[in-house]
């Protein structure tokens, strides 16, 4: 009970006042008692409203912002005119056709609130008819929406709309509220316009946005608008209420599987997931942090591009291997009161690139060498399944077999192997060297007889392609004598060479004696 104060008594006319700071919402009945105890009851008396929010621009002004859609913005705080003291809004009427908005902050309505009423104390003086005001409303940073509009969930209870603004004159010159109902002309003094926002379910729980519209024609100047004394009231559940998820947290994955327990799963064939969740609040969804973390998962860390903040009620997850995850998020109010989501992601192995080993191969002709390929997924790990088999492919230095088996024919390089599955392949790279080969000298003992004399040469494996010289020369000798030869096979596949002496003999030479007898 609240005792009364400052009571006084004149005639039948009982007075007294009560301090109602801190008194519930809701009706209050007032009991009288005189000194024989003799007591009155004057039921519902008067009904105390919560004020939910309320701006008078006397005090440090915040969130309020101003803005022309056509001409030049014009509103300003002003201390010419004011309901409660000492300032005011204020917007002048120009005599070029103008369109000017005030626009509050967001006011963040309790979920546990009802009987909303905006209230707000104005004072115009504009061309009657011709110049206007209008109050327009958006709830979440959605669409603005006229009072009077269908659906709008609101309606004026106290001085509403005054007049239809003048349709006629140029388009380029009439007012933008043209054939439309709104206030013009002299209110004669500041006046409380109120507003009841019907529609509870609309605006509790939300954000609500009021903004003040003056239009103007081109014609004659008026001296303005004041908005002053701006409040929401409303009464039920003011305390703090915990958030509320309007969208469950999930994905943007389309494609999902049922467990045999029922359990449903978004499946994630990639790396990272884009992942959301929406809330609301009684203090407003600005002032809600979310926060992401793994309930369950296969143990490898996941990391969220935005976390523990406002914005990320959007984020992206990446993952580093496959598995089952629950998501889950935190969704907490300025005071530390929270609600949570869920959401089950089951992330599948994804055939993503092909390991070819080894990478870089050198072999000589002749030669083989194995290669092996395995299919990885998205994380670089290999894949659960493997393809029964993987096609294999050369640009040279070889050939190479289905399973892999490359086998070299010719030098050069670094040739490429390439291993493929579908539409996934990757390559190696692999030189061909020439293979040893022998050689062996023949013939290095002749005789002098006029004619060439070239030693044999015998290669293994046979009949390459070999270069002489003896001292250097590729002729061979023909005179008597000792020659260094160096045999060097020609053939690109091969390498091998052989050293050795040619000697040639002289030849035996026959002297014939004539004129041994003779006559005396």
């Amino acid at each position: 009970d609240i005792a009364a104060a400052s009571v006084t008594a004149a005639g039948s006319v009982l007075r007294c006042q009560f301090d109602l700071s801190g008194a519930a919402t809701g009706a209050w009945s007032v009991v009288a008692t005189n000194p024989d105890l003799e007591t009155a009851v004057l039921a519902d008396a008067f009904t105390v409203v919560g004020a939910i929010w309320t701006e008078n621009f006397d005090g440090v002004v915040s969130g309020w912002t101003t803005e022309a859609t056509t001409g030049s913005n014009s509103w300003s705080l002003s201390t010419a005119q004011s309901d409660s003291p000492t300032t005011s809004y204020f917007a002048p009427g120009p005599s070029s056709k103008s369109t000017t908005n005030l626009v509050s902050p967001a006011i963040p309505i309790p979920s546990g609130v009802n009987n909303l009423q905006l209230r707000f104390r104005h004072f115009h003086t504009l061309q009657n008819l011709r110049d206007a005001g209008k109050l327009e409303l958006s709830v979440n940073n959605g669409s603005w929406f006229d009072v009077t509009d269908s659906g709008s969930g609101a309606a004026f209870a106290s001085y509403p709309y005054n007049g239809t603004i003048g349709g006629t004159g140029k388009p380029s010159s009439r007012n933008e509220f043209a054939d439309e109902s709104a206030w013009t002309g002299n209110s004669g003094g500041f006046v409380e316009t109120i507003v009841n926002l019907t529609d509870n379910a609309k605006f509790a729980g939300n954000d609500l946005r009021v903004r003040w519209r003056l239009a103007t024609d081109s014609s004659t100047s008026s001296a303005g608008w004041y908005v002053d004394s701006v409040s929401l009231t409303g009464d039920g559940n003011f305390s703090n209420q915990p958030p509320a998820i309007a969208t469950a947290a999930s994905s943007t994955s389309v494609e999902t599987v049922t467990d045999p327990d029922s359990s449903i799963y978004q499946i994630i064939r990639g790396s990272s997931a884009a992942l959301s969740v929406s809330a609301s609040d009684d203090s407003g969804e600005p002032a809600l942090t979310y926060t992401w973390a793994v309930t369950s998962g296969p143990g490898a860390p996941v990391a969220f591009s935005a976390n523990g903040s406002n914005a990320s009620r959007e984020t992206t997850a990446t993952f580093q291997e496959a598995g089952d995850y629950l998501i889950s998020v935190t969704v907490r109010d300025s005071e530390g009161l929270a609600v949570s989501s869920s959401v089950d992601l089951r992330v599948v192995q994804t055939a993503s690139a092909i390991a070819v080993t080894p990478s870089v191969a050198t072999l000589v002709v002749g030669g083989t060498q194995e290669f092996n390929a395995i299919e990885l997924d998205q994380f670089g790990i290999d894949m659960a399944v493997q393809p029964s088999s993987f096609s294999w492919q050369t640009n040279g230095g070889g050939a190479i077999s289905a399973a892999g088996l490359f086998s070299a024919t010719s030098v050069g390089g670094p040739f490429t192997v390439t291993a493929g599955s579908g539409t996934i392949s990757n390559t190696a790279d692999v030189t061909v060297t020439p293979a040893a080969a022998g050689v062996l000298l023949g013939t290095l003992a002749q005789t002098y007889d006029g004619s060439p004399k070239p030693v044999s040469v015998t290669t293994t494996p046979p009949g390459l392609a070999v270069s002489v010289t003896y001292n250097g020369s590729t002729n061979a000798p023909v005179s008597a004598g000792s020659y260094e030869v160096v045999a060097t096979v020609t053939d690109a596949n091969y390498a091998g060479s052989e050293t050795g002496t040619l000697v040639v003999s002289q030849a035996a030479a026959e002297v014939s004696l004539g004129g041994l007898a003779t006559t005396y």
